[in-house]
């Protein structure tokens, strides 16, 4: 089993749509893994993410967060359940 693969592609997912000045993405997965909503078994589920991007600017942070959610779609039709968001633009 390829654990972080989830991880792996969101990392670049981001940087390439959004070239974060800087990025943290954590895998929290196992805090959540009692959750009746989650498969038992299932892995890579809930994510942090903290980034900065200058292409926020002038944002909400409901805008932001809706770009981070449409991009990670894929993801979350094939297991991603939850992100915790932090973005910013400065």
């Amino acid at each position: 089993m390829n654990f972080n693969a989830r991880k792996k592609r969101i990392e670049i997912a981001l940087k390439n749509a959004f070239d974060p000045v800087s990025i943290e993405v954590r895998d929290d997965s196992k805090q959540h893994a009692s959750h009746k909503s989650i498969e038992e078994g299932a892995t890579e589920t809930h994510f942090y993410i903290n980034m900065i991007s200058l292409s926020f600017r002038g944002l909400s942070k409901v805008k932001m967060h809706r770009k981070v959610y449409e991009l990670l779609k894929d993801e979350f039709e094939t297991g991603l359940h939850a992100l915790e968001l932090e973005l910013g633009s400065n």
